[in-house]
């Protein structure tokens, strides 16, 4: 049975709604709203940099951003419908710039300005809100009620228990190849190549678990987007659980409170950056990728997402000293691993300063 403060800590993962869109990107107008012209022309410049105009129909901002339902970080998402006829190889180059100039705050706001480009018009239908930034004007409006996640919180959690288990793994996968790379210049000639085998078999390891948690985060890509495209198909409904349940929309629909859930605590952007370290070197193969893995790894996501939400969950002094007592946990399980590994290096390297750790 859950706790009372647990069900408090669940409701308060997603937004709740607030009286006025915000305000650092929308401005009133007659009784509505209408997109700051700072930011619209921030859009259009930064996409017609990118893009000619025949190679796209609409630019357009869908989500949270463009409802109630939003906090102080969210993101604005620019959803950029391309021409007829232009290819999957061209969208995915254009893609890739746009990923250059995304996921950078709009200027005096925290609200990072993200561009995406789809592969057609149709993928927009699932948004809760939908503001046509050429023609300034509304294409949908919301009609989000606030989510009660607790149906669904069993299922994120087993989620993220497998991340967790995977970035362990990662985290000793990478502990062992320093401790096997600084034992192998002190090594006995006759146990070097034996040395050098097991940093290889460290390195498949690393590789594997990568692997194994980039596809943890597709599979929860991949079961949202399918839910979206069932709701455009067949009206919003959802089978996650064994249960057959109806939506008001699709924000509501589970795949899409638990992908919101993977990026409230932090989990999304560790995916995101693990994902691009992933495309940029293909495999952890060298002590420079070693390293620039450890500084992914071991960014802590969950606290750093506590203390910039913007409603102060824990509050910044409680975020900090309970940061403080987790890097204690974990620098103190660290020293013990550490010492179990020189004296496994021991026999090995046959290093007397290796024996007098103990």
């Amino acid at each position: 049975m859950k706790s009372k403060l647990l069900d408090l800590i669940i409701e308060s993962v997603l937004d709740f709604k607030r009286k006025d869109l915000p305000k650092a990107i929308w401005d009133e107008s007659g009784g509505d709203y209408i997109l700051n012209d700072a930011l619209r022309q921030h859009i259009l410049s930064s996409v017609e940099g990118i893009l000619s105009s025949d190679k796209y129909e609409k630019i357009a901002i869908v989500g949270s951003i463009a409802s109630h339902y939003y906090n102080d970080k969210t993101d604005v998402d620019v959803h950029i419908v391309p021409a007829e006829g232009l290819s999957e190889e061209e969208r995915d180059g254009i893609q890739d710039r746009l990923d250059e100039i995304s996921f950078r705050d709009f200027q005096g706001t925290t609200h990072p300005v993200n561009f995406y480009m789809h592969s057609t018009e149709d993928r927009d239908f699932h948004a809760d809100a939908i503001y046509d930034v050429q023609n300034g004007e509304w294409l949908k409006r919301e009609k989000l009620e606030h989510a009660n996640i607790r149906d669904y919180y069993d299922h994120f959690r087993e989620l993220i228990n497998e991340v967790d288990l995977g970035k362990a793994e990662l985290r000793r996968g990478l502990i062992d190849y320093e401790f096997l790379r600084d034992a192998l210049p002190k090594a006995d000639p006759a146990v070097v190549s034996e040395i050098e085998g097991e940093i290889n078999e460290t390195l498949d390891r690393i590789n594997a678990e990568i692997d194994e948690i980039l596809n943890t985060y597709e599979i929860a890509k991949d079961e949202r987007t399918e839910a979206l495209r069932r709701e455009f198909e067949d009206g919003i409904e959802s089978d996650l659980g064994g249960t057959l349940q109806k939506f008001q929309t699709a924000s509501l629909l589970p795949e899409n409170v638990l992908y919101k859930l993977l990026e409230r605590y932090g989990y999304k952007e560790f995916f995101r950056t693990l994902k691009e370290f992933h495309k940029e070197n293909d495999e952890v193969d060298s002590p420079g990728d070693v390293e620039e893995l450890q500084d992914i790894v071991q960014e802590d996501g969950f606290w750093q997402s506590l203390e910039n939400h913007p409603g102060g969950m824990g509050g910044k002094t409680r975020s900090d000293r309970r940061k403080n007592k987790s890097f204690i946990r974990d620098f103190d399980s660290r020293e013990k691993f550490a010492k179990n590994m020189k004296l496994k290096l021991h026999q090995l390297t046959g290093d007397d300063d290796e024996r007098n750790d103990r």
